[in-house]
């Protein structure tokens, strides 16, 4: 009788810590798009808890089959959180400082992102190539047309050459995070 008591006690306590807000599942969403022999690949939690930090993990992998020379900004692929009012939780401003490599087939560029988000609510992940250039030309990258759309709304005059840069990213914007 003694052990069965026991053995229910703890049983109680181990459900009770299961339910507790501490022990959340972040539910991790794996998340890729390709265009010019580039994947860019992404990997994520999409719940979490305040002030708790996670990690994003990206990468931008060449899958050609010759080795190339890629330009891009740095760093190459950037990382944004936007809150339900469409503002850059993190604020960072990243500098546009053009950096050549060397990539091989089957090489890539890994970034992985330690973050911690303090307020709960809903918000955007939205991860981004700079512009990139393959052996001296602009890429034709994938995920930019509703920017493309909202740029030529918001600023008529933009030049035209700025606008094919921007055409030459890939991005991936429908990843959800939910911070509890």
């Amino acid at each position: 009788m003694r052990s069965y008591l026991f053995t229910l006690f703890i049983l109680v306590a181990l459900i009770l810590s299961g339910c507790s807000e501490d022990n959340i599942d972040p539910q991790i969403k794996n998340k890729s798009i390709s265009s010019s022999n580039l994947d860019l690949k992404i990997n994520t939690p999409t719940v979490v808890k305040k002030k708790n930090s996670f990690i994003i993990k990206t990468s931008l992998l060449y899958n050609g089959s010759e080795e190339i020379e890629l330009f891009s900004g740095d760093p190459i692929i950037r990382v944004y959180i936007y809150d339900e009012k469409g503002m850059d939780v993190r604020g960072l401003e990243y500098s546009d400082l053009g950096v050549n490599r060397k990539l091989k087939p089957g090489e890539s560029i890994d970034i992985k992102e330690e973050i911690r988000i303090k307020d709960p609510g809903e918000y955007e992940i939205v991860i981004q190539t700079t512009e990139l250039e393959i052996n001296g030309q602009l890429i034709d990258g994938i995920g930019y047309e509703k920017y493309i759309k909202e740029l030529k709304k918001n600023k008529p005059n933009v030049p035209d050459w700025y606008v094919e840069a921007q055409k030459s990213k890939i991005i991936i914007d429908d990843l959800v995070l939910t911070v509890k």
